[in-house]
């Protein structure tokens, strides 16, 4: 049997103390996932001001000296456990929080009233250095340097920089995981001396982009190994319609790039436990779906018509979710007076212009179109529970959660064939009556219009077929243990990669 590994995450978020996405998600699930295989996982993360229970929290290091760009910085190290909650093996991971007052005790952790900070980039790659200087601080020096996004893609080159001056680094690889390559960390080129960017890096080949520095693209020439979430989303990164202006970049680093798929936790979701539900349901008696949908239709004051199909969505107002596209469909789809009854919800918040047209487009169509802005755990769950299909029709997607939530649930996702949705979600055949969702291809309203139609008339004329995808759908597992294996062949790829 392998050793076990020590593997230190350095990441922007951890979901139950901050979360704007997917990163939070993996950055709480798979190292307890990994610690529950038995490896050393150790997380290093902000200490925002709105992170939630700090009064339970200790303290690690009182201080933490950081050397960036030639300054030594002083943080301050708080620490707790991370408990697995769900089914299987009892896992712990000392979870960490990096304090200081300029950097992190502000209203938000990337921006503020829509506007981004001017030194995201000396306060990420501040975390980045700490990550090291943390390590350190515990005389725990880490096999693996996990780092998550452009956030702290500086790592890599920390890592080897400590890997030319310190010997106890020799060792040491970093894995770089890409939740979503359209975000890089741009910056001024100014900033690359304060950030520690050596001379030789500042070129179109490492860091440099249009006269910027590009914290993402750094990460991606100097991690030892990169992982996309998704088998999907890493094929799309190699690409000049899928990388984000980055796949030439991607191309070269093709053989040390992977796509692992995301896990769900299912202590979170699980219409069997779930208690945000009014009636929880199962494979076996999916009577309490209704009891959800009847609850759900009452949220959202539409009719209580369990014969009515109900369409459900969860979303980020944001352009990569589909809404250039999804919108004019919607306001087709619900202006049309030849089609068969149904209803639409959506719940989410962001881009104030498409939360102006979802508030037009709901005042136009009472009773059809339910419209919530904001974002509402507990509502979630019922949304996942109490449709009969989820929307899900991004321009791009990295990975997805909500398709693997909808499957669980018995709810029929509508996704567009891109990423880790064309991954996760098979195409309804109507001749066999095979498959677990509905999936179109082109990015265009037509398309979108046109699959939403087919469900209908499925809905009218092929219920028998629905239940039987809907059967299939719940059948599916996505783990995080099944995830963690693969990540831990990743790592040891990475180990055994020569020094550079």
């Amino acid at each position: 049997m392998s050793k076990p590994l020590r593997v230190a995450f350095v990441c922007s978020e951890v979901a139950g103390f901050s979360k704007t996405g997917g990163l939070a998600d993996v950055c709480h699930a798979l190292p307890l996932a990994l610690a529950a295989l038995g490896h050393e996982v150790r997380i290093l993360t902000p200490l925002y001001a709105s992170v939630s229970g700090q009064e339970d929290f200790t303290v690690v290091q009182p201080t933490l000296a950081v050397s960036l760009g030639g300054r030594l910085l002083a943080g301050k190290v708080w620490g707790t456990t991370l408990v697995s909650g769900g089914s299987g093996a009892d896992a712990s991971v000392a979870l960490h929080f990096l304090e200081h007052q300029e950097f992190f005790q502000r209203p938000g952790f990337y921006d503020e009233g829509g506007s981004a900070y001017l030194d995201n980039a000396l306060r990420f790659g501040f975390l980045a250095a700490a990550g090291l200087a943390w390590c350190e601080a515990q005389g725990w020096i880490p096999d693996i340097l996990h780092l998550h996004d452009w956030h702290t893609a500086t790592g890599a080159l920390y890592l080897r920089q400590r890997r030319d001056s310190d010997a106890r680094w020799r060792k040491t690889r970093s894995v770089l995981t890409l939740h979503n390559a359209g975000y890089q960390g741009h910056a001024p080129m100014s900033q690359a001396a304060a950030l520690g960017i050596p001379a030789e890096f500042r070129n179109q080949e490492v860091f440099e982009e249009h006269g910027q520095l590009n914290l993402l693209k750094g990460g991606i020439a100097l991690a030892d190994k990169l992982n996309a979430v998704s088998p999907g989303y890493a094929e799309e990164l190699l690409t000049p319609l899928g990388g984000h202006g980055l796949h030439v970049h991607f191309q070269r680093r093709q053989a040390d790039l992977a796509g692992i798929l995301n896990g769900v936790d299912e202590s979170s979701w699980n219409p069997e436990t779930d208690p945000h539900l009014p009636t929880n349901y199962s494979l076996k008696d999916r009577s309490g779906k209704r009891a959800c949908k009847a609850a759900l239709q009452q949220r959202f004051r539409l009719p209580e018509k369990p014969e009515v199909p109900l369409f459900g969505m969860v979303s980020r107002l944001t352009e990569q979710k589909g809404f250039g596209y999804l919108l004019p469909a919607l306001e087709q789809w619900l202006a049309s007076a030849a089609l068969p009854e149904f209803q639409v919800l959506l719940l989410g918040s962001g881009d104030e212009h498409l939360r102006q047209a979802l508030d037009r487009l709901a005042a136009s169509h009472p009773g059809r179109l339910g419209w919530l802005h904001g974002y509402n755990d507990p509502l979630a769950h019922l949304i996942e529970a109490g449709s009969d299909f989820f929307l899900m029709p991004s321009l791009y997607e990295p990975c997805g959660l909500n398709q693997i939530y909808s499957l669980r649930y018995g709810t029929l996702p509508i996704v567009r064939s891109v990423g880790g949705l064309k991954n996760t979600v098979v195409n309804y055949n109507p001749n066999s009556g095979d498959g677990t969702g509905f999936v179109f291809h082109d990015p265009t309203s037509e398309a979108l219009l046109g699959t939403l139609n087919w469900v209908l008339e499925t809905w009218q004329y092929r219920r028998p077929h629905l239940r039987t995808l809907q059967r299939r759908a719940m059948r599916k597992r996505f783990s995080w243990t099944a995830s963690a294996h693969k990540y831990l062949k990743l790592y040891r790829a990475a180990h055994k990669r020569p020094t550079p």
